[in-house]
């Protein structure tokens, strides 16, 4: 591994805009280095498309540069597999790693700069820091750190192995996946977090406890109200099972979009899905599941959506599941595969009707206005 020079990443990421393309090569670098870590490459784009989901929960940017982080990280991942010390995993973990070593100031600028550090609660903050100091500061439960200050967490191996890092409950993964602290994902054998060093960092630590948002961070969050005079749900809606459809398509409404309920779309076997609600507005489409159930959500409801979504003809830009309660691991299977989880922690009525849809405004709000670029709701 001597004499790796690092010229051809300054390449690809000092064109502007850096920051982007610096965000890009090193969102690709971190999936290369979990998430293959035992593969051969594949075609550039293949890989590229993998890390699409993270590209586009973790930062807002406009359609131009999110463009650039896309096609710089798709010019790492070429120039990458053309070195043969990046075909064996060993050797290409070693080298990620020097990589993010040598070039972290360059990283760090950048990836501070898309933080949406106001979406975290105020009473949540001091929670936040204070397991990412224990993360830094302490040996893993099961992980790994890279040279830079990475970390790699394993959370769940299988259904008869379930070692969790202690302190780390799916709501603070939650606020560290909005924020865009971390990144979580599985793969065949793991579900897992990554923590990219910058999160971990002295500043960042302090930002999140003065409730410092970063430089380019999202707009102001939406509130709960609606918008005077519209009202969510009507006058004469009744107490169905499709209640909960209405009022997750009525807040949908309210932001701007074309609904459906209980509509079919086509699938790619030539036939048709049943969805609950589906949005578009612009060139940007929201797959809504709603389940307004007495129990809590299953794992099986999970890998149903996942595989109902991933056959639709039309893939979403986001895709969203709203329920009154998840089982863990079915919340952590959800948000691994980029599902947004609304938790309503109580039946939809009749008569919480309206609050239950300012609610459900809000987290939508809340997350288009963190994740889509604006050209994409025109």
């Amino acid at each position: 591994m001597k004499g790796i020079k690092y010229s051809w990443v300054l390449n690809i990421i000092d064109r502007p805009p850096r920051a982007s393309r610096a965000m890009g090569v090193y969102l690709t670098l971190l999936y290369l280095r979990w998430i293959y870590r035992y593969n051969y490459y594949r075609k550039p784009e293949d890989i590229v498309n993998d890390a699409s989901q993270w590209f586009y929960n973790i930062y807002p940017a406009r359609d131009k540069d999110r463009e650039e982080a896309f096609q710089a990280g798709r010019d790492f991942v070429k120039r990458l597999s053309q070195k043969k010390e990046a075909l064996k995993y060993n050797n290409r973990k070693h080298l990620l790693d020097k990589i993010e070593a040598k070039l972290y100031n360059k990283f760090e600028e950048a990836f501070k700069r898309y933080l949406k550090l106001n979406l975290i609660p105020p009473n949540m903050r001091c929670d936040v820091v204070k397991l990412l100091k224990h993360l830094k500061q302490s040996p893993l439960f099961r992980g790994e750190m890279t040279p830079a200050g990475t970390l790699y967490i394993y959370l769940e191996r299988s259904n008869k192995q379930k070692r969790i890092e202690p302190g780390l409950t799916s709501d603070l993964i939650k606020i560290l996946q909005e924020s865009g602290l971390a990144v979580i994902g599985r793969d065949d054998e793991f579900f897992f977090l990554i923590i990219p060093a910058p999160s971990l960092s002295d500043e960042v630590l302090c930002m999140i406890a003065s409730g410092s948002a970063a430089a380019s961070g999202p707009p102001q969050p939406v509130t709960e109200t609606l918008p005077s005079p519209l009202k969510c749900v009507d006058d004469n809606i009744i107490d169905t099972k499709e209640i909960l459809e209405k009022i997750a398509a009525s807040a949908l409404k309210h932001l701007g979009f074309r609904v459906k309920v209980n509509t079919q779309m086509p699938d790619r076997s030539g036939g048709y899905i049943n969805v609950d609600v589906w949005g578009e507005k612009g060139i940007f489409k929201v797959y809504v599941s709603c389940k307004n159930w007495d129990n809590d959500i299953g794992r099986p409801i999970i890998d149903q959506e996942l595989g109902r979504t991933a056959n639709l003809m039309d893939m979403p830009h986001l895709k969203v599941i709203v329920a009154k309660s998840l089982t863990d691991d079915a919340e952590k299977a959800a948000l691994a595969n980029g599902f947004l989880v609304i938790k309503l922690r109580t039946k939809a009525t009749k008569g919480n009707a309206e609050k239950i849809c300012g609610y459900i405004y809000k987290e939508l709000g809340n997350t288009l206005a963190s994740i889509v670029p604006p050209g994409s709701l025109r």
